[in-house]
């Protein structure tokens, strides 16, 4: 990564972006700060504080809302696709974690193999279809 692009990422914070896509989705700094639990006037500066983080105007605001500017409709769409793999990775580790997503290594004589290993590797293959077993 550039250090230009290293720079960009650190001027932007995932709450600024949770809230900016919050308000795209409702139209309103109003709507986004009650249904985050967070004061209108918290949102608003940060959304100030993005729009001179990417140096632009994301966001056309309005007595009756807010509406996206060409600029909010494209990191609307980049911010949706960062958090969208954040919950992504999250749910995987979080699978990791718990133990249910893995690779298990496994060595037996072969006598183990034929006789005892099929059944019970068949169970547990069905039962934690997320971990790789290797024989």
């Amino acid at each position: 990564m550039k250090s230009s692009e290293r720079s960009f990422a650190r001027r932007i914070d995932l709450t600024s972006l949770q809230l900016f896509v919050a308000v795209c989705e409702l139209g309103s700094i109003g709507r986004a700060a009650e249904r985050e639990f967070i004061a209108a006037s918290a949102v608003s500066k940060r959304l100030s504080d993005l729009e001179a983080a990417v140096d632009t105007q994301l966001l056309y605001r309005h007595s009756r809302g807010v509406t996206l500017t060409p600029a909010g409709e494209s990191l609307l769409h980049h911010a949706r696709t960062v958090l969208f793999g954040l919950e992504r990775m999250q749910g995987e580790l979080s699978e990791y974690a718990e133990g249910v997503r893995g690779h298990v290594r496994m060595h037996a004589n072969i006598s183990a193999i034929v006789q005892f290993l099929p059944e019970d590797l068949g169970h547990f293959a069905r039962a934690h279809s997320q971990i790789k077993i290797d024989l």
